[in-house]
């Protein structure tokens, strides 16, 4: 991540003004040993010049003092002066720091293909019905040895070649992209990243991936990344906008090898920077995922500094959507939850799709961001998103809001 708050330098450390009360004090006691001073040289004998004594007695101390008092200024106005030149390098490179942190991806497409889109089920529908509360994780033989276990999966015919099922929906994710990218023009890169569970093995995965992309009529350049997960989002934002590039997102779990309280989904997601053609028009803003590595994290503030990256104030939040949390992270969450929950509780809406569909893996942060962005399009307002990672030792929050004329 471009910013962190442990690593944000402190402000310098101000130094004591002198105290005024101390130093006349150290006047007037000099004054009074100079007063004794003269007393003894006056009653001296033989006769001394009186006036040049107490000239002496008295002036001395008062001459020491001013260049104490003066030297103590000096050094003070140093210290000032160099805490205000650290503080005011701080507020720049605090400034700038912000600045990269803030940044945020447009969402130009999304589309979720879950259980509750069978029999032609429409996304805006599909949406509709998790707002609702609807469930369809429940208990039903695996596609896979036909055992009964509690899952959703995205075809309710267990009957079915598995791999067919796979490739229509991957080609119905990327044909509600297509819509989009009908529009770009050829020249546009495309940087594509892919990844998700399952059982059938690395090689017919890609057949299908292969078959499905060649019938999709994508006309731009492609290149496939590495980055998984949110990661990859947060490092597209550090690097910025190089480019009119945009991030095409497709991830899926299907037939996973640990089906118990799982979710078959496959996931696609379009993301960039400026507009690559004017009469393109976002559907949201993805801002900068802030990630948790360890359980004794400060969760309120990882929290607090995911608000901070739009910035938004938490009672503007309408929906928090909650995918992929593990129980290991289940005591963070209800932590985070307490934490937004604390700023206009009942405006809030929460969904937990684990137990609407159920866990989906790597693909669980980009199924609980699309879903976001379609609520967003139902009119919805800002949303906030609890996810774990493809990496099991990560946890993130990130924002998704509504996109604003002047983002485009």
């Amino acid at each position: 991540m471009a910013v962190k708050n442990q690593k944000v330098y402190e402000e310098a450390r101000r130094p004591s003004p002198p105290r005024w009360s101390i130093w006349l004090g150290m006047l007037l006691l000099f004054m009074l040993l100079g007063l004794m001073g003269g007393i003894l040289f006056v009653g001296q004998a033989p006769p001394v010049d009186a006036g040049g004594i107490w000239q002496v007695a008295l002036g001395t101390p008062v001459l020491v003092w001013v260049m104490a008092i003066s030297t103590r200024v000096i050094i003070y106005a140093s210290y000032v002066r160099v805490a205000d030149g650290w503080d005011e390098a701080r507020t720049k490179d605090l400034e700038q720091k912000y600045k990269v942190g803030r940044r945020s991806l447009q969402v130009w497409g999304t589309s979720a293909y879950t259980a509750l889109r069978r029999q032609g089920v429409s996304a805006e529908g599909q949406v509709s019905k998790l707002l609702a509360g609807v469930r369809a994780i429940k208990s039903q033989p695996f596609r896979i040895g036909g055992n009964v276990i509690r899952h959703s999966c995205i075809d309710g015919d267990g009957n079915a070649d598995p791999e067919q099922i796979l490739l229509q929906a991957f080609e119905q994710v990327l044909t509600d992209l297509a819509q989009v990218l009908e529009g770009l023009a050829d020249d546009i890169p495309l940087k594509v990243l892919v990844e998700g569970d399952s059982q059938i093995t690395e090689a017919t995965l890609h057949r299908i991936w292969r078959s499905v992309w060649c019938k999709s009529g994508v006309r731009q350049s492609t290149e496939i990344i590495s980055d998984a997960g949110l990661v990859a989002v947060n490092q597209w934002l550090d690097r910025g906008v190089e480019d009119n590039s945009l991030l095409l997102i497709v991830a899926f779990q299907f037939a996973p090898e640990q089906p118990r309280d799982t979710a078959e989904v496959v996931v696609g997601l379009l993301l960039g920077g400026c507009s690559p053609v004017p009469s393109l028009h976002p559907i949201a803003c993805l801002h900068r995922p802030e990630f948790l590595r360890a359980p004794d994290s400060d969760v309120d503030l990882s929290v607090q500094q995911a608000l901070e990256w739009v910035p938004i104030n938490a009672c503007s939040i309408e929906h928090v959507w909650r995918s992929g949390v593990d129980r290991y992270h289940d005591s963070l969450v209800t932590m985070a939850l307490t934490s937004l929950s604390g700023a206009g509780a009942e405006k809030k809406k929460f969904h937990d799709l684990d137990s609407l569909l159920g866990s989906a893996g790597k693909a669980a942060p980009w199924l609980a961001i699309s879903l976001a962005s379609e609520s967003i399009k139902l009119s919805a307002g800002a949303q906030f998103v609890i996810t774990g990672g493809s990496d099991d030792s990560l946890f993130c929050h990130c924002a998704v809001t509504p996109a604003s004329p002047n983002s485009v």
